[in-house]
């Protein structure tokens, strides 16, 4: 089981542990947002007094899977009326720390749609944060969930004096409905006219190749950091810089260098990881990121 690292910034008026807590005391079907017969919802959350535990599910759309045998054919698994195939994700969250493990799920619930349903959830239990100048409702509810790299590639990040490339591919609809408060120059792209039909953008900026040539370093960071605010919904990405003109070319991949480990979890009976296996497995990593300093503050 993929599990990767986000840090928590809370935008509305409730900390995270509090929302999951009211949203707890709801009925299921009282936990869905969007109207919709797949629309996602919080399953179940509990804590332990250090982390807070949580599990998001939703239906499975189109082709359902079946069961078989080494001697028996692909059949059918049966559902009632009302029921469905279901995907889900968890997540354990340190509060006190602000970051959190997230469970990775192809199939299900990724942390895009997680960010999304908490903007839905906040906005439902009511009241928002008062508004800064130019901020809509929706930028003041719910939480931004940062990317994390590993802590080698902030170091070279950190040391970086000279940058002289950054490339980067963002899904456009997902960055657009996290909503983040991001910089004024990739907000700006991003809030272009665009084509329609559109699903990806793919922007390269390069350093002029004349001598002493480089890209303004605030600014760059200032892009890095936005793309870590929009986590999975960077594509791919890399900045290219070095220490100084004496120094070589290094590149830091924004994608391929967040920070995120492997739990060996079993499946049970019914093929799948139990709710308390996948969580006991986030927090033992969680909590190892977090004795190990492997959660820096990004530069």
């Amino acid at each position: 089981m993929k599990v990767y690292a986000y840090r928590v910034v809370q935008r509305g008026p409730r900390s995270l542990e509090q929302m999951l807590a009211e949203l707890n005391l709801r009925p299921l079907e009282q936990r869905v947002f969007d109207a919709s017969s797949v629309g996602l919802r919080l399953e179940h959350t509990t804590s332990d007094g250090a982390f807070v535990f949580a599990d998001f599910a939703a239906a499975r759309v189109g082709h359902g899977p079946g069961k078989m045998s080494a001697n028996g054919p692909l059949t059918e698994i049966e559902l009632e009326d009302g029921e469905a195939f279901g995907e889900d994700t968890g997540f354990v969250y340190h509060p006190p720390s602000g970051y959190l493990a997230l469970q990775y799920n192809h199939a299900g619930p990724r942390v895009a749609r997680v960010a999304q349903y908490l903007i839905a959830a906040d906005l439902s239990l009511g009241g928002v944060r008062q508004a800064l100048p130019g901020e809509a409702t929706i930028d003041r509810a719910g939480f931004s969930f940062g990317a994390v790299l590993k802590p080698d590639a902030y170091s070279r990040l950190a040391r970086f004096g000279i940058i002289k490339e950054l490339e980067f591919e963002v899904s456009v609809p997902g960055a657009r409905a996290s909503d983040r408060a991001m910089g004024r120059s990739l907000s700006d792209i991003l809030d272009a006219p665009l084509p329609s039909g559109i699903d990806t953008i793919k922007i390269s900026m390069r350093a002029s190749r004349e001598a002493g040539g480089q890209l303004g370093r605030s600014g760059a960071m200032q892009i890095i950091d936005d793309l870590h605010g929009l986590g999975a919904m960077v594509q791919g990405g890399y900045v290219k810089g070095k220490q100084d003109e004496g120094t070589r070319l290094e590149a830091v991949d924004l994608v391929q260098e967040r920070l995120s480990s492997e739990a060996l979890v079993t499946t049970g009976r019914g093929r799948r990881y139990t709710r308390t296996d996948r969580w006991g497995a986030m927090e033992r990593i969680l909590d190892g990121w977090l004795t190990t300093g492997a959660l820096p503050v990004a530069p």
